[in-house]
This record gives structure tokens, C-alpha cells and sequence, in this order.
């Protein structure tokens, strides 16, 4: 079902990402506005950063998942999404979505949607992870990459798990175990007291 990163292949037939239907509500969302505020006044207070531009409600963007652009002092452009992961820093894993099902939907070819970790379009994700108030940073390639060498290792053992997202929603996942796939490629910044 799978195909190229950021394309869906259902029925014999490919959806590109602006044919992908973005619907979301929930307890997840709310949690999903404070992360990303927690993060972007994180971001506003270092030196090194000339500008945040917010894409959070721009529906390209959302389509491409990307919630802000970071504009570097050396000229560098990052585009970055936020998430929230209430068990990132204390279950020893990392939360790669795989698909979304949709249950509530009356056209088929809207019924699965590849998961936000595979068809991103940013160069970065920025998570933060309440339960040790710290936000880990990654590269996007990284992130998919140790989701790969996990999945050739475990094969037939990776850990799945699945989440009810909201009412008409659920979320399979792949849990990437923080060690050895994980702890080399992220950047953690403890936060202070917020």
C-alpha cells in the first residue's frame, strides 16, 4: 500500500499529498497547540535564529506538514514540525506514525492515509516531551532511517501499536526503541521552569 515517501498507493491507483483529506480534532489537538507554542517561544529566545515564520494555519503547509519555518543567522533555512509526545524521555521509544485510518469516511480511497512521520516535507521535527519538559530535535532522514533499521532488525518482533486519534480516527504507529536506533540522533534541550 505504501509507495514513494509522501504518496499513497491505494486501489491500484496514487493519491498525492494534496489529494490526502486533513482532518483532526480532538484532545490531541489541544495538546498538539501547547507543544507547539511551548516550542516556538523556545525558539524565539536563541540568538542564532533571525525568524520564525508560522505555517501552522496555511493549508499548503499543513498538507506538506510543516508547521514553521526557520530562518538561521548563517543564512540557513529549516522547515520544522512540532508534535507532542507525552511518553518521549520515559518510555525508552520513539512514536513513528505509519497510518491514519479513517472510520467515518464514505470514500474508500480516504479510508487510510500514510502517517505524518513518513510523508512529511520538513527537514526537522521538534517534539516536546512534557513528562521531562525537554524538546528533542531531529532530522527527518534520520528519524525514517532508524525507523528502517529498526524494522530490518525486529522484522516479525517491531512494536506496533495502535491509537484511537479521535472520534472517527485511529493511528498505527511503529515504536522505535530509544536504544541503540534513537539516542545518537536526536538533540534534547532541557527547558527551564515553564
Amino acid at each position: 500500500m505504501i509507495g514513494m515517501r509522501g504518496v499513497m498507493k491505494m486501489n491500484n491507483h496514487i493519491l498525492p499529498r494534496r489529494e490526502i483529506k486533513k482532518s483532526y480534532s480532538g484532545d490531541y489537538m489541544k495538546v498538539g497547540i501547547i507543544a507547539e507554542n511551548i516550542i516556538i517561544k523556545f525558539l524565539n529566545s536563541k540568538s542564532n535564529i533571525l525568524e520564525i515564520i508560522d505555517k501552522r494555519y496555511d493549508e499548503e503547509y499543513q498538507r506538506k506538514e510543516i508547521d514553521i519555518i526557520i530562518k538561521m543567522n548563517d543564512e540557513r533555512i529549516i522547515k520544522c514540525e512540532i508534535k507532542s509526545d507525552w511518553h518521549l524521555g520515559v518510555s525508552g521509544k520513539v512514536l513513528f506514525e505509519v497510518l491514519r485510518i479513517n472510520h467515518n469516511t464514505l470514500d474508500p480511497s480516504y479510508a487510510v492515509n500514510i502517517g505524518w512521520s513518513a510523508r512529511t516535507e520538513a527537514d526537522e521535527v521538534l517534539y516536546y516531551a512534557p513528562q521531562v519538559n525537554s524538546i528533542y530535535r531531529v532530522t527527518v532522514n534520520k528519524l525514517i532511517t532508524a525507523m528502517q533499521e529498526y524494522t530490518q532488525e525486529a522484522r516479525t518482533d517491531t512494536f506496533i501499536n495502535i491509537v484511537p486519534t479521535d472520534n472517527i480516527k485511529s493511528t498505527v504507529n511503529i515504536l522505535i526503541p530509544w536504544k541503540p536506533y534513537c539516542e545518537n540522533i536526536f538533540n534534547i534541550y532541557k527547558l527551564g521552569g515553564e
